[in-house]
């Protein structure tokens, strides 16, 4: 087991306060009792954190922390860096970070108000960073810590600085091979300060290192480098005392052998409770569950109180902390290992010359079941990337269809040069990449694979691919093992994820092309995996509800091939693209995609990305999400962006577009569709007010006509009435009358003028050019909610109070009277105050707008004038109240007054 991320510990959680562990390394530094009681309390405060994070590793925690404790309350004179001139140390494997962070808290170095925060954004990350005070070194990817003391003791030494440098290791750390290359020069450039301490517990993650890569006599392995070696039980400080005292004056680099009990301090978490020959430990990573949690804690509790009593130091107090239970999984939760698991074993079924290969991964990669079913063609080689990818490639010169598995950070990385190599000989490897992207989050940078396509993708006839969704994951293995001529990698997201889509019924693996999971003529958002494209795609519909932008959402399981043709096809029409990528935004996806855009000739796009930048954070998922930019508020920001900043509607040429049964209007743009598509639903009050309470025979005003999709609506349901559309805007008044002619609408009379208290020639200040468009001032450009605009036209219409309209050109006076003009409703209202003194008006709707004092005056002259806001209409379960709330325009209603 790798870093299985689960749910934290819900209940009450315990842990010694600072004062407590102050109390006692204070009253007792050097002393090995008290010592050892110090480290108990800090394997308590390790369980805690492991358990309230829901991930960490409590087994190599465990044991090494009475190692942890001796260093740095009896041995070392720590710096808390390592330009400090004091002693260095630091831990390689790094798995065990909750017990260093737990003994750095006891002492003080950090702050213990971090105890609440491990693999949280704002506190402690899941693998050492040197962001973190007190850790020197970034480590997480093994095998480096040997090379990294070195270069701090060659640093140490120019700048005249003293002090030892202590690495601890893990056992299963030295199937690395740069563990073994970084001895010899220890010893060629006698570096004396060098203390390599292995913490061999005699597991790694997923079993016994006996069983995975033995090693051997390990005292003789390392002697015959010329070190300095001495063994000791790691978990007794008594030893670990005596055992730097026999090779302090030794001038060779030294090893110590410190031989220890994974799980250390807890029972049943002991690697010694378990038999020799079992198939799995269950406490390498993961937190307990509540059952454990509670057991462990009740031990360790009990020895350090027993411990306490015997040096004298009366009780240790508690502290205690509640944890909320995690919300559950919902039902759409999916998971791509366990569709991996069984597409592989239908491959190996149809195929005899299948072979996995594992690197010590076997539970996370998904690799039991085929292990079981097919013991002789599977393979573990540890701890030991480069040796694996190797071994696979002579296996594919030997005749057989090797496919290699480990987590993408390693397998794309550490063994790249060897995978290039078996590229080089023609034949076919597969390379499967779990934990693949920024997620899980709380591993931090050493295990977030974000540059795993860029290291590869370069390689000739080399395919990557990211199955979005347990469905696709057979069918993308089964391409690349029996359709694509060459070595391929598949990057597996390994965390449960919930997935709102269904990808197309219609679909095929077709190479480069891409899976259209919602379609749309403007904006394309092209992105790959289930977590961004979860993201990306409930983005897409929170930006649909109240925009005319239309966006494509595409599924690209390629992500270092893209059809050309396919791609132009799939883009015709849009005037944006955007690349969403799980990756750096270098090196992946969005450069394949910019290089097709680019040469192409039939695409006329903007093109934009969203990927990763820096180094990502260690935190909960969606605390990474957010800190890197991909969640879905980001994403929905991003198409927000695009849509204000580019060509932002498409022009096409005037389509009829149906609205509903028997009624259609020309339409040019995307918002001249919107209005048709969202007729019923963007203000169902307004179309009920029409089939409802008007009558066949009223008359109706609509001021603010547009391009008549009400107006005519109302003269299309009551043949027998008369409808004066009134729009002052050309462009708009325009389209108004082809919508007429369109719907043979007789009974529908279009007026270019504008409706105020006042009757003049005014001017309309255009904030919007489309046809369509809205939100135009007339006198002066200042909009509906009180801010100046740039005009980008500006015409003269005739403007009239309804008053004198009628009075003037002697048309029939209304029955019912509709106001949507974005800001001059007030003007108008009190411009039709003979009409509406003369009773003869049965209702008015108005779209009342964001400034609150024209909303009190339209009240306040509507109340005088005998009208109220009580309606049944105005509290319509679908009204669009509801939707601008959501949308926070919450100053916008359409509000029906009547007659009392």
């Amino acid at each position: 087991m790798g870093d299985l991320i689960g749910q934290e510990v819900a209940g009450k959680l315990l842990y010694y306060p600072y004062r407590e562990l102050k109390r006692i390394s204070e009253s007792g530094r050097g002393q090995f009792e008290h010592t050892a009681l110090f480290a108990d309390m800090c394997r308590l405060n390790a369980l805690y954190m492991i358990s309230r994070a829901g991930s960490g590793h409590i087994g190599s925690s465990f044991s090494s922390l009475d190692i942890i404790s001796y260093l740095l309350l009896c041995e070392l004179d720590v710096g808390l860096s390592a330009t400090d001139g004091k002693d260095i140390f630091f831990s390689s494997k790094g798995h065990d970070a909750p017990a260093y962070y737990a003994a750095l808290m006891g002492t003080g170095a950090i702050k213990f108000e971090n105890i609440h925060k491990l693999r949280k954004i704002d506190g402690l990350p899941g693998h050492p960073d040197v962001q973190t005070k007190g850790i020197v070194t970034n480590t997480g990817s093994l095998g480096m810590g040997v090379s990294k003391a070195k270069g701090m003791i060659y640093a140490n030494r120019l700048k005249g600085r003293l002090g030892r440098v202590v690495v601890m290791t893990g056992d299963g750390e030295l199937q690395e091979g740069q563990f073994w290359e970084s001895l010899v020069s220890a010893v060629n450039n006698k570096l004396s300060e060098l203390i390599i301490l292995i913490d061999h517990n005699k597991l790694q993650s997923d079993t016994f290192v006996k069983n995975v890569s033995d090693l051997g006599d390990l005292e003789q392995k390392l002697s015959a480098y010329g070190l300095c070696v001495a063994r000791c039980d790691g978990n007794d400080v008594v030893a670990l005392s005596e055992t730097f005292k026999a090779i302090r004056d030794d001038v060779r680099p030294k090893v110590i052998i410190a031989d220890t009990v994974k799980g250390k301090g807890v029972s049943f978490m002991e690697h010694t409770s378990l038999d020799s020959d079992v198939d799995m430990y269950a406490f390498h990573s993961g937190a307990p569950d509540k059952d454990a949690y509670q057991l462990a804690a009740k031990e360790l509790i009990l020895r350090v109180q027993n411990r306490a009593e015997q040096l004298h130091l009366g009780t240790i107090e508690l502290e205690t902390e509640a944890v909320e239970p995690g919300q559950g999984a919902s039902s759409e939760v999916k998971k791509l290992i366990p569709a991996y698991s069984e597409a592989l074993i239908a491959l190996a079924s149809k195929r005899d010359d299948v072979v996995a290969l594992d690197a010590d991964l076997v539970l996370d990669t998904g690799l039991i079941p085929f292990r079981e079913k097919y013991p002789k063609r599977f393979f573990e080689c540890g701890i030991a990337e480069q040796d694996m990818v190797s071994t696979a490639g002579g296996m594919a010169l030997g005749g057989l269809l090797p496919i290699v598995h480990s987590f993408a950070c390693f397998l794309s990385s550490r063994p790249n040069e060897q995978i290039y190599n078996n590229a080089t000989e023609r034949t076919k490897v597969i390379y499967i990449g779990s934990l693949a992207g920024v997620l899980p989050g709380g591993p931090g940078h050493s295990h977030q694979a974000v540059r795993d396509v860029a290291a590869l993708s370069a390689i000739p006839d080399f395919a990557i691919v990211e199955p979005s969704c347990p469905s696709e994951v057979g069918n993308l293995l089964e391409w690349c093992a029996n359709v694509h001529t060459g070595s391929s990698y598949m990057r597996l997201t390994s965390i449960p994820w919930e997935i709102p889509f269904d990808l197309p019924s219609s679909r095929s693996v077709s190479f480069g092309q891409g899976n259209v999971l919602l379609e749309g003529a403007d904006i394309a958002l092209i992105s790959h995996g289930p977590i961004m494209l979860s993201q990306a795609y409930n983005a897409v519909k929170k930006f649909a509800q109240d925009r005319a932008i239309e966006v494509k959402l595409i599924d690209m399981p390629w992500l270092n091939h893209v059809d050309d043709n396919w791609l132009e096809q799939a883009l015709a029409g849009c005037s944006a693209v955007l690349c969403v990528e799980n990756h750096y935004s270098r090196g992946s996806l969005s450069d394949t995609l910019a290089k097709v855009l680019v040469q192409s000739k039939k695409l006329n796009v903007t093109f934009s990305t969203l990927g990763l930048t820096d180094v990502p954070p260690s935190g909960t998922n969606a605390q990474v999400l957010e800190s890197v930019g991909l969640n879905e508020p980001s994403i929905l920001d991003q198409l927000i962006s695009i849509a204000d900043s580019v060509q932002r509607y498409s022009v096409k040429r005037n389509e009829i577009t149906a609205v509903t049964e028997g009624y259609s209007l020309w339409t040019q743009n995307s918002l001249e569709e919107y209005r048709c598509k969202s007729f019923r639903t963007k203000e169902a009050e307004t179309v009920a007010w029409i089939e409802q309470v008007m009558q066949d025979g009223d008359v109706l005003y609509d001021v603010g006509a547009n391009i008549g999709l009400y107006a005519i609506f109302a003269g299309l349901i009551h043949p027998n009435s008369t409808v004066y559309a009134f729009e002052p805007l050309a462009r708009n008044f325009n389209r108004l009358c082809e919508n007429i002619q369109l719907n043979n609408s007789g009974n529908v009379v279009p007026l270019h003028i504008a409706l105020s208290n006042v009757s003049r020639i005014d001017q309309m200040h255009v904030s919007d050019e489309r046809v369509g468009g809205s939100g135009s001032q007339l006198g002066a450009p200042v909009s509906d909610e009180g801010e100046p605009f740039v005009p980008v036209a500006v015409e003269h219409v005739p403007t009239f109070s309804m008053d004198a309209l009628i009075e003037s050109l002697s048309i029939v006076a209304p029955d019912h009277i509709k106001i949507d003009v974005d800001g001059l409703e007030a003007k108008i209202v009190e411009g039709m105050d003979e009409t509406l003194s003369s009773g003869s008006v049965k209702s008015v709707l108005i779209e009342l707008n964001k400034n609150i004092t024209d909303q009190a005056r339209i009240f306040d002259y509507m109340k005088g004038k005998g009208y109220s806001a009580n309606h049944v209409l105005n509290s319509h379960p679908n009204h669009s109240r509801h939707r601008r709330s959501a949308e926070k325009h919450s100053n916008v209603e359409n509000v029906i007054f009547t007659k009392d």
